[in-house]
C-alpha cells in the first residue's frame, strides 16, 4: 500500500536474533570484570598483570558500549516494525472506500487549473486535496 514491501516476519526475526546478540555481549562485557591477581604471570613478569588489566577493562568498556548500541539497535528495528504498520494501516484505510470503517470521509473540491472543479466526496481526501489544490 505504501509503495514499498517489508518482510515482517524477517524483520521480527532480525529484531529477535539482534536482541539475542546484544544479551551475549552484555554477558562478555559482565564476565571481563574479573582482575588477574599481581602473581599472574609469575614472578618475574608480574608487571604483565597491571597492563593486562588496563587492556582488559578498555576492552570490557568497549564491549559494554558495544552490547548497549547492539540493544538500541533491536529496540529501533522494532519501533521501524511498528511504524511501517501504522504507515500501511493508515494507506489501506485511504482505500477503503466512503463509509466503510477506518476511511476518511473527505469532500475535495477541484480547481480549474487542476483541470477540475467539480465537488466529489472520496476516501483519503486529505491527501488528494495537496494534489488538486484545495479551496476551488
Amino acid at each position: 500500500m505504501t509503495g514499498f514491501l517489508v518482510d515482517e516476519q524477517a524483520v521480527q526475526a532480525h529484531r529477535v536474533a539482534v536482541g539475542e546478540r546484544a544479551a551475549r555481549l552484555d554477558g562478555a562485557a559482565a564476565a571481563a570484570t574479573h582482575p588477574l591477581p599481581p602473581n599472574a604471570y609469575g614472578v618475574i613478569c608480574g608487571f604483565f598483570a597491571a597492563v593486562v588489566g588496563d587492556v582488559t577493562a578498555s576492552c570490557r568498556d568497549s564491549v559494554s558500549v558495544l552490547a548497549a548500541a547492539t540493544a538500541d539497535h533491536g529496540a529501533r528495528l522494532g519501533e521501524c516494525l511498528t511504524a511501517y504498520r501504522a504507515a500501511e494501516d493508515d494507506a489501506a484505510a485511504g482505500f477503503a472506500g466512503p463509509g466503510v470503517a477506518g476511511a476518511a470521509d473527505t469532500e475535495i473540491v477541484g480547481t480549474a487549473a487542476a483541470g477540475g472543479g467539480g465537488t466529489s466526496s472520496v476516501a483519503g481526501g486529505t491527501a488528494w486535496a495537496s494534489v488538486w489544490g484545495a479551496g476551488g
